[in-house]
């Protein structure tokens, strides 16, 4: 019977270490992560299936807006809650070929507004305030032109 050389059973046992290591490595899955913060690398995080379909996006702009959209199965963005062009809040949803629908938003008069557009991206409703903060509604034609309106101000 040979004897066992010490170096020999010390490489053995150094490349099992590493054997089993690599297999250990190539395991990418998480159950659940919890940090505290997140700071992104470049100017947007994408979230994926495991089949690689996109499913969110967390993105910022130029001055810190932030914005985040959701994905359809087609890898159309179907909503988008972010930052209005005035830095207020807003909430836009579109079709199913990315077309916008409806927003819900902040004007630059710091008032709320909504706004319907038709499959053709004409705004046909718009409900929102006037420069002096009464109600006002507008209701356009399918081309977008403006057909009918009303304000909350009294007589």
């Amino acid at each position: 019977m040979k004897k066992l050389d010490p170096r020999s059973v010390i490489i053995g046992f150094l490349v099992a270490v590493i054997g089993f290591m690599s297999i250990g490595a190539t395991n990418t899955t998480f159950d659940s992560i919890t940090v505290g913060e997140i700071i992104l690398k470049d100017q947007s995080l994408l979230i994926k299936t495991s089949l690689g379909n996109d499913i969110m996006i967390l993105s910022t702009f130029p001055g810190a807006d932030g914005i985040m959209g959701i994905y359809n199965s087609k890898g159309i963005i179907t909503t988008t809650i972010g930052n209005s062009p005035h830095g207020g809040g807003m909430l836009e949803v579109n079709d199913s070929d990315g077309d916008r629908s409806i927003t819900l938003g902040q004007t630059k008069n710091k008032t709320g507004a909504i706004q319907l557009d038709n499959k053709h991206n004409k705004n046909i409703v718009w409900i929102g305030a006037t420069n002096e903060d009464d109600g006002h509604i507008i209701l356009s034609d399918r081309y977008g032109e403006g057909q009918w309106g009303r304000t909350g101000k009294r007589p």
